[in-house]
């Protein structure tokens, strides 16, 4: 498996050195990060006429899961960054030249939860205030972006055009939005994701988009592919990546680890190789599961054809399934290393953490079974955002 961006082959030395360090230091190193934009691993999904990579969603998962393998965190900023940059076939054409067009480099970020209140100002203009969580890879962006419920000077809502409360996505230079150290967890915590804060920031509406109203400029299969979805199929590569870390991690260490009371060392008992395979098993199908919904959601994409429902569900629950399944490994694998991985830093105890937090990422929780489980019966969940 190689990733499709190859000047990221170029940074595997970096990228394993830093996994440490970053997961010591709450953040991405900023060395590693400007590194990883000058390899184009940020702009992987922004259209080519802006300057980006523009590259299928199969490909952009595999660079995502090949730089987890290495380190989780920075694997998680890269989805974070390249996942972002999508939004800029949605934002208005001169928004999105002024955003991600002028520097081929930019790194962008944020959090999409509506947490905040853009009020409309008219002639053009959004006065934006509010605090997001999960502000993901923050210290390392060009502009920021918070969810914001758009009111009028009255504090009343607008409405869109399906009489609906308006949502936008609105970007920010960094230097305008505060980054509130809020960042002290169980796992991911190399990403820097702490809580953004905008107080009365001017917003032009062309910096501002809705993946539920508005519709691409960009008319390519990869603006055809369920927004969502991708943002759910990042997470999942994460974890794959993070998956196969363990993996790699615990056959090496069963030539050599000895249990106490033993003589034998663990690669040469029948129930420790057992594990190994059973977890070998549970990340590859998971894997496969998830390509395989890709794929036929591509197919679709390509095709110019709308994405069914079935298919959109398909893309969650497999994104869904895939974090939780390699969770379940890493608790294996996490066991069967013993007393070896449950020293701080070593690289299983660090993807036993990383993976159990992906897992708690709104997009994959649990909650999402539900409304697969309404689409396999026939029936419409009602959730826009597959």
């Amino acid at each position: 498996m190689n990733p499709v961006v190859p000047s990221v082959v170029a940074l595997d030395d970096e990228l394993r050195a830093a996994a440490g360090p970053s997961d010591l230091a709450g953040r991405l190193d900023p060395g590693l990060a400007t590194a990883l934009a000058r390899a184009g691993a940020f702009a992987m999904l922004v259209p080519t006429e802006l300057g980006g990579g523009q590259v299928p969603v199969a490909d952009a998962l595999r660079t995502i899961e090949w730089v987890a393998r290495r380190s989780g965190s920075a694997g998680w900023c890269v989805m974070i960054g390249a996942t972002t940059g999508v939004l800029s076939a949605w934002l208005p054409r001169e928004g999105a030249e002024e955003i991600y067009g002028a520097d081929p480099h930019v790194v962008t970020g944020g959090a999409y939860a509506p947490s905040g209140l853009a009020e409309a100002l008219g002639g053009g203009l959004l006065r934006v205030s509010g605090r997001w969580e999960w502000g993901s890879g923050s210290q390392h962006c060009d502009w920021l972006l918070g969810g914001a419920r758009v009111v009028d000077p009255a504090g009343e809502p607008v409405l869109d055009a399906a009489g609906l409360p308006s949502m936008r996505l609105c970007f920010a230079p960094a230097a305008q939005v505060t980054v509130i150290d809020h960042w002290d967890v169980l796992g991911m915590r190399g990403t820097g994701s702490h809580d953004l804060l905008m107080e009365a920031v001017e917003v032009p509406e062309r910096h501002t988009v809705s993946l539920v109203t508005d519709r691409p400029w960009v008319d390519a299969p990869l603006y055809r592919f369920p927004p969502f979805g991708l943002l759910a199929l990042g997470i999942a590569a994460v974890s794959l990546g993070v998956g196969r870390a363990a993996l790699d991690a615990v056959a090496e260490l069963m030539g050599s680890k000895v249990p106490m009371g033993s003589r034998r060392p663990l690669a040469d008992r029948g129930a420790a190789r057992g594990e190994l395979a059973r977890a070998e098993a549970t990340v590859r199908a998971a894997r496969a599961f998830l390509f395989d919904e890709v794929d036929r959601a591509w197919v679709a994409a390509e095709a110019g054809d709308p994405v069914e429902l079935g298919t959109r569900a398909g893309l969650r629950l497999a994104a869904t399934h895939t974090a939780e399944a390699v969770a379940d490994a890493c608790t294996r694998l996490h066991r069967l290393a013993g007393g070896t991985a449950v020293r701080h830093g070593h690289v299983v105890e660090r993807c036993f953490r990383d993976a159990h937090t992906a897992t708690q990422h709104v997009l994959v929780n649990a909650r999402l079974y539900e409304s697969a489980g309404t689409v396999l019966l026939g029936g419409d969940p009602g959730v826009s955002e597959l």
